[in-house]
C-alpha cells in the first residue's frame, strides 16, 4: 500500500512511479486520511501512473468520518477511475481509538450500514465503469490527464467526472466536488 504525498520527503510523482517499478502488486493501492488539497493530488498522480503501468488502483476510505464522507470519498476515486474500494478498518482495534465496521464485539457496528449502503452503489456504477478504461478526469484541482482526444470539457469548480470507454458505450461519471 502505498502512501499519500505528506507521507513521503521525495516527488510524489517520483515515489509513485518507483513503487510501480519496483513492487509490482498487480494493484495500486494506496490511503489519504487528509481530504485536504493533497486529496485531488494523490488520486491525480496515483491514477495516472496506474493508468500509465497497466495497473488498476484501489482506494483505502476511511469507515471513522460520517456515511457523507464516505460517499464523497469512494465517488471521487471512482471518477479517477479506481478499480476497487477498500474501508479502513474493518475490526476494532484499540490502538486506533476508531470506530470500524465491527464492534469490539464483532457484531456489525453503525459504520457496517452506512459501508452496506456505499457499497450498494459502488456495486451499481461499477457494472459500467468497472470494465471500462479510463480515458481521462477533470475536476478544479487537477488538469485533465490522461486524454485520447475523444471528447473532452473541463468541469466547473463543482464537479469532478471521469470520462470511460466500455466495449459499447463512452460513459462520464460525475461527482460532487463539494464534501457537504
Amino acid at each position: 500500500n502505498m502512501l499519500p504525498n505528506y507521507g513521503v520527503s521525495s516527488s510524489y510523482d517520483e515515489y509513485v512511479e518507483n513503487f510501480l517499478n519496483t513492487v509490482k502488486t498487480g494493484v495500486a493501492s494506496y490511503d489519504n486520511y487528509d481530504n485536504g488539497a493533497s486529496f485531488f493530488d494523490n488520486l491525480a498522480t496515483v491514477s495516472h501512473h496506474a493508468l500509465s503501468h497497466a495497473t488498476p488502483f484501489w482506494s483505502i476510505v476511511a469507515t471513522y468520518p460520517g456515511e457523507a464522507q464516505k460517499r464523497w470519498e469512494t465517488m471521487q476515486a471512482l471518477a479517477y477511475g479506481a478499480k476497487g474500494v477498500v474501508f479502513f478498518t474493518y475490526a476494532y482495534f484499540p490502538p486506533l481509538g476508531q470506530p470500524a465496521i465491527l464492534n469490539p464485539d464483532n457484531t456489525p457496528s453503525t459504520q457496517y450500514e452506512e459501508v452496506t449502503r456505499v457499497n450498494a452503489d459502488v456495486h451499481a456504477i461499477g457494472q459500467y465503469l468497472l470494465g471500462a478504461q479510463l480515458l481521462g478526469f477533470d475536476s478544479a484541482a487537477t488538469n485533465p490527464r490522461p486524454s485520447d482526444g475523444t471528447l473532452s470539457f473541463t468541469a466547473p469548480a463543482s464537479i469532478t467526472y471521469g470520462r470511460f470507454r466500455g466495449t459499447t458505450h463512452l460513459y462520464f461519471f460525475f461527482a460532487n466536488r463539494s464534501a457537504s
